[in-house]
C-alpha cells in the first residue's frame, strides 16, 4: 500500500483523503509514499488550482507530477514534442517552429501551447497525471521520517539520508546566494551551450567525434546520428552537499551517528528540523521554501519522559509558518485534545473498513464556548493521559480519583478486566458534559459514571424554613451553600443525561462512597480512593455487592442498559 498525504498549503488537511488505499493510477513500488499538493495563489479562480503529486521511496529522491487537461491525441501531448528537427512534420504545430540549430524545448511548447488554445472546442480532452521535469518551484520540501527502516538511511552515510537532506535543504539556498557559485553556474551553462553549437562542424568536438564514430562503425545499416546535450539548468546543489557530509556524536567515543542507539538518532534529526524552523522564521518565510514533515511512529524508542518533550517539540515545529507536521502514532503523549481539529482517528471496526473521524468545526460552540473550552483545557491538569480515549475500544468517564482506583479493582476481581476499555477522570461532574461532546464528535463509545448528589431531606426541610432553625448566621450560611450546591447538582445530572444522548448512564445515589459502604470518617481519614480501594483488596467477587457488580459489567461492555444505583 502506498500512504497518501493531501495537503493545502494553509495547513489544513483534506481528510478525505487519509489515508487513501493505493490508487490503481498510482505509480511506484509497494513502499512508495505519495503526497498530493493542491496548490492556489489565494483568490484565484477554482480553474487556477493546480494538483501535484510528488512520489518517492521512503527514503532518497522523488520525482513530480502535474495533474492536468490533457489531449486524447498522442501526438499533441506534452511528451512527445518534438526533440529533432526531423520530428517537426509530425504534429501540426511543427511547421511554425522556424528557428534554426537545435530545437529549443521552451519554444516549441509554446507553439504547442498556441495551438492548443486555437483549436480547443476541437480538441479532445481528459485528466491526466504529468511528469514534470523538476519540482514546481515553492512547492514544499517533504521529508518523511518512517517507523521502521535502516538507520544508515535516516542519518547514516548514504547520500539519500534523512539528515543530508536537511542539512542540503539549509545550505543550498545559502551557496546559490554567494556570487562565486552564480559565476560558475553560468560558466557551466555557457560551455554546454558551446559544446552544442560547434558539434556540427568542429571535427574535434567530441561530440562531433562519437557521432562520426558511431555512423562509420553502423555504416552498414544506413542511419545518421546527431547527439545533443541539452542545455544546462542551475544545478541541485543537494547532489553535491548530500555525499560530502556526515555527522559524528561523542558520547564517550566519537563515532559515526548510525553507530548510536535510534532513539538518539530520531531525536537528533527532529532537532536539527526544529533549528530549521526557527532559522526559516528568524530570516522569513519567504526565503527557504516550506517543508512538510511526515512522522511516523514518534515514540519509538523513547520513554514516556522523551515521549511528552518530542511532542512539545514537534508542536513547536508545526508552530513556524513555514512548516507543516503530519504524524501517526500509538501514543496519546503526540494527541493534543486542546487542539482537536488536528487528530484525525482511523479505526478499523469489525466491517474491517478502515474509518476515519476528523473535527472540521469547532469544538464547543453556542453561548458558553469560551469557558467551556477554558474548563475542558483546564481539566488535562487533573488527567494527563487523557488523549488515550482516543485510541479505546470504550471509555468510561468518571468524576475522579474514587473511581479511577476501584472499578478496575473490581473488573480484576469479576474476572471482566479488559485493556482496551479505559476510563477518564474528569476532574469534576460538570465537565461531563464537555467530555461526552467531545466523544460524539469523534464517534467514540463510551459510559458515563457519576454520583446523583441528591439534596438530603434534612437539609431540604432547612431550606423549606428558610433556614430559621440554624443556630447562628455563619451555619445558615453554610447551610445555604450546601444547599445551593446539591440544587446546582440536579440540574448538572440532567445536562450529563442530555449530553449522553442515550448512551449508558451509571448514576449512584446518593455517591459511590455511600453505596459502597464507606463511611465519611474513613474517606476524610485516608482519602476517599484508599478508604475505596482498602474496602475491597481483600473481600472475593462473590462478596462485592450485586448493585456495584452491575456498575463494573456495565463500564466494561458486559451490561448495555442505563443503571442507576441506591436510591
Amino acid at each position: 500500500m502506498a500512504l497518501r498525504w493531501a495537503l493545502d498549503p494553509t495547513a489544513t488537511l483534506t481528510h478525505a483523503d487519509w489515508p487513501i488505499a493505493r490508487d490503481a493510477d498510482t505509480p511506484g513500488e509497494s513502499d512508495s509514499v505519495v503526497v498530493t499538493f493542491s496548490l492556489d495563489a489565494g483568490g484565484r479562480a477554482e480553474s487556477a488550482i493546480r494538483t501535484i503529486r510528488r512520489i518517492g521511496p521512503r527514503t532518497g529522491r522523488a520525482h513530480y507530477q502535474l495533474k492536468s487537461r490533457t489531449p486524447v491525441e498522442e501526438k499533441l501531448k506534452k511528451a512527445n514534442v518534438p526533440k529533432i528537427r526531423e520530428e517537426l512534420t509530425l504534429v501540426p504545430y511543427g511547421e511554425k517552429y522556424t528557428e534554426p540549430g537545435k530545437i529549443d524545448r521552451t519554444k516549441i511548447l509554446a507553439l504547442r501551447d498556441e495551438y492548443l488554445r486555437e483549436h480547443n472546442a476541437s480538441i479532445v480532452w481528459t485528466d491526466e497525471w504529468e511528469d514534470l521535469d523538476s519540482a514546481p518551484e515553492g512547492l514544499p520540501v517533504v521529508l518523511l521520517i518512517p517507523a521502521v527502516l535502516d538507520l544508515a538511511d535516516f542519518t547514516g552515510e548514504r547520500s539519500k539520508s534523512a539528515f543530508r537532506q536537511i542539512i542540503a535543504h539549509r545550505l543550498k539556498h545559502h551557496l546559490m546566494s554567494q556570487q562565486e557559485v552564480q559565476d560558475a553556474v553560468s560558466t557551466l551553462q555557457t560551455a554546454f551551450a558551446k559544446l552544442n553549437a560547434t558539434a556540427v562542424s568542429e571535427d574535434g568536438n567530441p561530440l562531433t567525434v562519437i557521432q562520426n564514430e558511431l555512423a562509420g562503425a553502423l555504416s552498414d545499416w544506413q542511419v545518421r546520428f546527431k547527439i545533443d546535450v541539452g542545455a544546462l539548468s542551475p544545478p541541485d546543489l543537494s547532489s553535491f552537499i548530500e555525499p560530502a557530509t556526515s555527522v559524528f556524536v561523542d558520547d564517550g567515543a566519537m563515532t559515526s551517528a548510525n553507530s548510536k542507539g535510534h532513539g538518539l538518532q530520531r531525536a537528533m534529526l527532529l532537532e536539527l528540523i526544529r533549528f530549521e524552523a526557527r532559522m526559516s522564521s528568524v530570516r522569513g518565510a519567504e526565503k527557504q521554501p516550506p517543508m512538510v514533515l511526515l512522522v511516523e511512529e514518534p515514540e519509538i524508542y523513547l520513554h514516556p519522559q522523551k515521549q511528552r518533550s518530542q511532542a512539545r517539540k514537534l508542536r513547536e515545529i508545526a508552530n513556524s509558518p513555514s512548516h507543516q507536521v503530519l504524524l501517526t502514532t500509538h501514543s496519546p503523549y503526540f494527541v493534543d485534545l486542546a487542539n482537536p481539529r488536528g487528530i484525525v482517528r482511523v479505526s478499523k471496526p469489525a466491517s474491517l473498513e478502515t474509518r476515519t473521524q476528523q473535527i472540521s468545526a469547532d469544538l464547543f460552540t453556542g453561548d458558553h464556548a469560551d469557558s467551556n473550552k477554558r474548563a475542558f483545557n483546564m481539566a488535562y491538569w487533573f488527567s494527563q493521559g487523557r488523549a488515550e480515549m482516543l485510541f479505546a475500544r470504550r471509555i468510561a468517564f468518571v468524576e475522579g480519583p474514587t473511581e479511577m482506583a476501584l472499578f478496575p479493582l473490581l473488573a480484576e476481581k469479576l474476572g471482566v478486566f479488559d485493556e482496551s476499555v479505559t476510563l477518564i477522570d474528569c476532574a469534576s461532574k460538570d465537565n461531563l458534559p464537555l467530555y461526552c461532546e467531545v466523544a460524539d464528535l469523534f464517534g467514540l463509545d463510551y459510559v458515563v459514571v457519576h454520583d446523583e448528589d441528591p439534596v438530603p431531606p434534612a437539609l431540604q426541610a432547612l431550606a423549606d424554613a428558610d433556614f430559621a432553625d440554624s443556630c447562628c448566621s455563619t451555619q445558615r450560611d453554610r447551610k445555604k451553600a450546601e444547599h445551593r450546591s446539591k440544587s446546582r447538582s440536579t440540574a448538572t445530572n440532567a445536562a450529563i443525561f442530555a449530553a449522553a444522548k442515550g448512551r449508558r448512564v451509571v448514576v449512584f445515589s446518593p455517591d459511590i462512597e455511600a453505596e459502597a459502604g464507606i463511611s465519611r470518617a474513613q474517606g476524610s481519614k485516608k482519602s476517599k480512593q484508599m478508604a475505596a480501594v482498602e474496602r475491597f483488596q481483600d473481600v472475593s467477587a462473590t462478596d462485592i455487592p450485586e448493585s456495584i457488580r452491575e456498575v463494573v459489567r456495565a463500564i466494561y461492555g458486559i451490561s448495555e442498559a442505563a443503571v442507576e444505583v441506591g436510591g
